[in-house]
């Protein structure tokens, strides 16, 4: 078993067992360099210079939910249609349920979001970061 308390979403509480052994990571193993820079950035440990390079993340600043949904119907269809990238292989993550619900309630085109319990090959996911901790998707 492996736990690690900067992770510990679900509890404020974090008490280490003695009979554990601890180890810290010096180095993030999980993510592409390019997402890896973002997250030393917040605090996270330099990527493994192995790891692949990857697509450097993209960031939009949406002023409301019709703001956002456009954002997100583009970066879709950029997905699927121009980086050939399969629905399902795709995930689009929320702080929040209510921005998950507005945006699978709202989202026009031709591909359709869904929550967890409702996806099928051919729609995206739309989820909140709590719900699919630990889970990944290539895009």
């Amino acid at each position: 078993m492996v736990m690690d308390p900067a992770q510990a979403i679900y509890t404020s509480e974090w008490s280490e067992l003695v009979e554990f052994f601890r180890a810290i990571l010096e180095v993030n193993l999980r993510n592409s360099r390019s997402i890896g820079a973002v997250c030393a950035r917040l605090g996270g440990p330099a990527t493994l210079q192995d790891n692949p390079s990857g697509p450097s993340p993209d960031f939009h600043r949406a002023a409301g939910t019709k703001e956002l949904r456009k954002h997100v119907e583009r970066t879709i269809s950029h997905l699927v249609y121009d980086e050939s990238v399969h629905p399902s292989e795709i995930a689009v993550l929320t702080t929040h349920t209510s921005t998950r619900d507005a945006l699978i309630d709202n989202v026009a085109g031709e591909i359709s979001l869904a929550r967890w319990e409702e996806r099928d090959p051919g729609s995206v996911l739309c989820e909140t970061i709590h719900r699919t901790k630990g889970l990944e998707w290539t895009a």
